[in-house]
């Protein structure tokens, strides 16, 4: 239960994700995210609905919360499929546990363009959008929660993302200590029928071998072996 999880703790570290599968690009940014807050306690979440992708049957995600647990990190299911329900779920009991929320700047991007979305529909005819969008994001800050922002590859749109970035400052944390040049993504390894190990954090061979099959589509029905030396 998340109460037991949350209980006695001085804050909580929350990875959301759908992990399917879980590779170690999600490892790194955990295990660099626990690094920065040693004293927290740590999971993945996963969501049985999420934002843009349909709801995941229970077998699913019973093997996706093996494949997390079977590995040694602790799992927590949830039905909130957006970030801002989460948050707000979190602190609606435990205002003085601080929340920190993983996620590349993808989800960063997705996060804003919805709540630039919501402020648009409630006050379309507003002249002074900017005010809102900068109070709006002020006022998350409220809650006793950062995102630690790693940067992923993306060819999402950032338009929304740097009308608001003057506004993120209080509640985003940009890390400098991770770039994801690789490009790994759960989308690639799933069209590639891939499935990764995770054991190591050096995954260069891997991610060489991922690049192969990328060029190479025809030798896709491989598994990539990244037990490292």
């Amino acid at each position: 239960r998340y109460e037991d999880f949350v209980r006695g703790k001085s804050g909580v570290i929350l990875q959301k994700g759908s992990y399917n599968p879980i590779h170690q690009s999600h490892v790194d940014i955990f295990e660099k995210t626990a690094e920065t807050y040693p004293e927290y306690a740590k999971a993945f979440l996963l969501s049985l609905d999420n934002r843009d992708k349909e709801s995941i049957r229970p077998i699913e995600m019973f093997e996706r919360i093996l494949s997390l647990t079977n590995k040694g990190f602790t799992a927590i299911v949830c039905l909130r499929p957006m970030l801002l329900d989460t948050i707000r779920f979190h602190f609606r009991r435990w205002k003085n546990i601080p929340l920190i929320l993983p996620i590349g700047n993808d989800t960063l991007i997705r996060f804003v363009d919805d709540e630039v979305k919501s402020l648009s529909t409630k006050f379309n005819l507003a002249h002074n959008f900017e005010g809102l969008l900068k109070l709006h994001f002020r006022g998350l800050a409220d809650f006793n929660f950062k995102f630690e922002v790693f940067d992923r590859y993306t060819k999402l749109d950032k338009t929304n993302l740097e009308r608001c970035k003057p506004y993120l400052d209080k509640i985003c944390n940009f890390r400098k200590d991770y770039a994801d040049i690789e490009e790994l993504s759960s989308t690639k390894f799933r069209e590639l029928k891939i499935k990764p190990e995770i054991h190591i954090k050096d995954y260069t061979k891997a991610t060489n071998q991922l690049k192969s099959l990328t060029d190479n589509p025809s030798q896709s029905n491989y598994t990539i072996n990244i037990k490292g030396k």
